[in-house]
């Protein structure tokens, strides 16, 4: 990607928790408690303001008429130049109403808010250099497209950003995420968390199945004060692996936690791994087990993250990858999610 942009992804956990979902609601009704959710949808507000205002040229996508509304109102009522593109009309009423949005007289930065059916194949503005994903999407085919319209090249474009909004107390939206994040190291894209830009730090990474067994091993081994690892489950191979460093960690006075989730008799994965499970033991490991919440997760000295789709307590398939950042902000939030869903 040479004479590219760099390609930056900007994961916004919202710490989001829809305590009144029923159990069992399709994609639409959590979509709905989304969209009205206050305190997320100012997070989505900050953000974007804060983008505008650093010179960025920002698109706003929703899934929802109704909540690109109400974005571009909060927007507008900021004093910003925020313009919204949504509604009916035949495709050439459309083309006409995307020119409109797309001209700015003194070249100053303004934002485009739209739903994502608006917008269609079609849409090309180089200028873009932000993208507000607020409403969950999964399919690679989506992410692919709604990030490629910042990749046109523009003269003194050198970076892009995706701000990417992740739910992990509802358990199809985290499914949503890990999937998006597979999309995601597939474009090239590199990992800043806010944490990253107060301290001046290089940002997070991905991970992927060649190379994970090391760098965790390796982060393992530096951690200072405590370990923790959920997992959805735990393979006899990969723990041995893993052991000498674990082993290593809890002789050094850390406190060291892996949680394994429960299996049930019915799944198709089968029986638990106890073969692994007696290792950890052995080693003086606190071996726990919990229903729901955030797996394939790690958590070291309270703020090393290692969030994805690694399993970290056995071998992952050739297409799994997960973040590693530092933000200690947001390792005591995954905490605290722990704890109400433990």
């Amino acid at each position: 990607m040479e004479g590219a942009a760099q390609r930056v992804l900007r994961p916004r956990f919202t710490g989001v928790r829809l305590s009144d979902l029923e159990a069992g609601a399709s994609y639409s009704q959590v979509l709905e408690k989304l969209c009205a959710h206050d305190k997320r949808n100012a997070l989505v507000v900050e953000d974007v303001h804060e983008a505008v205002t650093a010179g960025c040229t920002p698109l706003v996508v929703s899934k929802r008429k109704d909540h690109a509304r109400m974005l571009h109102h909060a927007l507008r009522s900021l004093g910003l130049d925020a313009r919204l593109l949504v509604g009916e009309g035949t495709p050439k009423q459309r083309r006409e109403a995307i020119e409109r949005a797309k001209q700015s007289e003194d070249g100053q930065p303004f934002i485009l808010v739209a739903t994502e059916s608006y917008l269609g194949e079609g849409f090309d503005m180089p200028q873009l250099d932000a993208l507000f994903l607020t409403t969950p999407i999964s399919w690679d085919g989506n992410v692919t497209q709604q990030s490629g319209r910042l990749h046109r090249e523009f003269e003194g474009k050198t970076e892009v950003f995706v701000y990417d909004y992740v739910d992990v107390s509802v358990p199809m939206l985290e499914r949503m995420y890990k999937k998006r994040l597979k999309t995601y190291g597939n474009l090239g894209y590199e990992v800043c968390s806010p944490a990253d830009e107060d301290e001046g730090a290089n940002g997070g990474y991905f991970v992927g199945q060649s190379d994970w067994l090391g760098r965790f091993e390796a982060d393992i081994r530096k951690a200072m004060r405590s370990i923790l690892v959920r997992a959805p489950y735990a393979s006899e191979a990969a723990v041995k692996k893993l052991l000498p460093a674990l082993r290593d960690a809890c002789e050094r006075g850390l406190k060291v936690t892996c949680a394994v989730r429960k299996r049930q008799e019915n799944e198709r994965s089968g029986s638990r791994d106890t073969a692994a499970d007696t290792l950890l033991g052995e080693a003086g490991i606190e071996t726990t087990w919990f229903e729901d919440g955030p797996t394939r997760l790690a958590i070291i000295d309270d703020a090393l993250i290692w969030y994805g789709s690694l399993p970290l307590l056995a071998f992952p398939k050739s297409d799994d990858c997960s973040l590693r950042l530092h933000d200690a902000e947001l390792a005591a939030e995954l905490k605290g999610e722990l704890e109400t869903t433990s």
